[in-house]
């Protein structure tokens, strides 16, 4: 099996042996253009050069017949498809914020509560019908010469086999879509005034939805015929890749930004939107996530005002931050310094540090920004056990997660045992002083060529990707190789080395972490403008 992810700075793909090994990954950027204020596009041509490389050098390793080929992608993009198959212009990605009148204008036609009780979630910028509207308002002749809207990893899946199709859970990120009956919501789109004509064909994750064509293979080495498999948005994989179900534990992630999700076997929906609420990757499944603006990309941020800057390494800085005791000697840190998204949309936002004085060191600032994005991640944790549904674990993902010290803080500030999972092949090593150790990009809007990455062998490869990993988990059940997605995910577990050990919350700290938590929300209430 082949996973291909195209996230936001970069391509990503994996391969998976049936025995759950993990065989080869392979890496390639791709750019960002930053056009304005809050203005951050996106070329799919690069995404399909990005793509390509990846499955070059993977199939250099694996041979081009994979049983099958599954996607993921960052979501909410829409890429505009005009006569002819051409592509309109570039894609506003999920980081572009231009649209917030917009997103104000679908509040007030679909009306708050009745937009969150059709789509699970209340309407923000980052959403693709926010978007769509802006281009309706600003870029008129564009949308009225567009014939179809495909979503990143749909695009992807369009050039590889001519099929114009997207699943439920990238869907459900339009504001356009009826999460409780997983179909589109045609008279919604009307209420916007956006044609439904323009929204792709529906089909499940792991169905197949089309098959590599002879100008695919020519540029990717995939053999013609490769089945590919629809997949899912890449926050939706890496759930898969982690193995949730419901009933069971939640999952952070300590990227770029940050998250907290939990599945359900019903549609948990919070009418006051502090949690998001979409489809999961197997029918009669929801997820509901509670988003974070800036997680790694906030400790980033401190890494690079201290002496030595980019040059720290991230191993250092926690090391660094491990000199502090929990609580940072009483200094609070508002993680908010790209706005808010949970429990409150706020793009006002901004973070700030309280409760400084002259005694307090470098240490203590950098273990209060870890601290202040676990709290923020808490506020999340906390609305799903306010709905009656409280998360009994957690599984802590992303490149931060690779840090002992912020997953201890995680299982001390939300009082429940945390499980790290690192799916890597047999020999791995961890990566050492990498950005992507602590989930932070490189700068936003430099331009990175797309090139051909070097595959990389069992016997030394890196983790991987867990939404390129989510994908080939769905592609592997798709094509019957596993049962489901959690005994995929099991096996691949078992295969990297078992199951890890959960860190279990100390009961003192996480005592000094719960007055910790207060002294957070009593800051937020006073400084967060809303």
């Amino acid at each position: 099996m082949i996973g291909l992810d195209v996230g936001t700075s970069g391509s990503r793909a994996v391969a998976l042996d049936p025995d759950g090994t993990i065989r080869a990954v392979a890496a390639a950027d791709h750019p960002s253009q930053l056009t304005g204020p809050g203005r951050v596009e996106q070329d799919p041509a690069d995404w399909w050069a990005s793509a390509a490389s990846c499955l070059r050098a993977i199939t250099a390793v694996t041979g081009p017949a994979p049983a099958a080929v599954g996607l993921s992608g960052q979501m909410d993009g829409p890429v505009l498809i005009g006569a002819g198959g051409r592509v309109l212009g570039r894609c506003h990605i999920w980081a572009d914020s231009r649209g917030t009148a917009e997103a104000q204008r679908i509040t007030d036609l679909a009306g708050p509560a009745e937009l969150i009780a059709v789509t699970g979630k209340p309407a923000v910028p980052a959403y693709t019908a926010a978007k769509l509207l802006w281009i309706q308002a600003h870029e008129p002749d564009r949308l009225a010469a567009t014939e179809r809207v495909l979503l990143p990893k749909d695009y992807l899946r369009w050039r590889l086999t001519g099929t114009p199709a997207t699943d439920p859970s990238d869907a459900a990120n339009t504001l356009l879509f009826d999460v409780v009956r997983r179909c589109w919501a045609p008279e919604l789109a009307a209420q916007l005034g956006i044609p439904a004509r323009l929204l792709p064909d529906l089909a499940e994750s792991s169905d197949v939805a089309g098959r590599v064509t002879a100008a695919a293979a020519a540029a990717t080495g995939l053999a013609p015929g490769v089945p590919v498999v629809t997949g899912a948005g890449d926050s939706i994989t890496a759930a898969v890749a982690s193995g949730l179900v419901p009933s069971g534990p939640g999952l952070t992630v300590l990227g770029s930004s940050g998250n907290v999700s939990a599945v359900f076997a019903r549609p948990l929906i919070d009418p006051a939107g502090r949690v998001h609420t979409g489809c999961h990757a197997t029918p009669g499944t929801w997820i509901a996530t509670g988003v974070q603006q800036a997680a790694g990309l906030a400790l980033g941020w401190v890494r690079d005002l201290l002496p030595g800057g980019a040059g720290t390494s991230y191993q250092d800085l926690t090391a660094l931050a491990a000199q502090a005791p929990p609580g940072s000697h009483g200094l609070t840190f508002l993680p908010h310094l790209a706005g808010t998204r949970s429990p409150h949309y706020d793009p006002l936002a901004r973070g700030a540090f309280a409760g400084l004085s002259i005694s307090h060191t470098a240490a203590d600032l950098v273990r209060s920004v870890m601290e202040g994005v676990v709290f923020g991640q808490h506020d999340s944790v906390a609305v799903f056990a306010e709905l009656g549904l409280p998360l009994p674990a957690l599984i802590s993902a992303g490149g931060g997660a690779r840090s002992p010290l912020w997953r201890t803080i995680q299982a001390n500030v939300h009082a429940v045992p945390v499980t790290h999972h690192t799916p890597a092949a047999a020999g791995a090593p961890e990566p050492a002083g990498a950005p992507e150790a602590a989930g932070v990009p490189e700068p936003a809007g430099v331009a990175k060529p797309a090139g051909v990455p070097a595959p990389v062998a069992h016997d030394s490869a890196p983790p991987a990707d867990d939404s390129a990993l989510g994908a080939a988990i769905i592609a592997a059940t798709a094509t019957r190789m596993f049962a489901s997605l959690e005994a995929a995910a099991h096996q691949v577990r078992t295969a990297a080395g078992g199951a890890a050990t959960p860190l279990a919350p100390d009961p003192a700290t996480a005592a000094a972490y719960q007055a910790a938590y207060a002294r957070y929300r009593q800051v937020a209430r006073q400084l967060v403008t809303r």
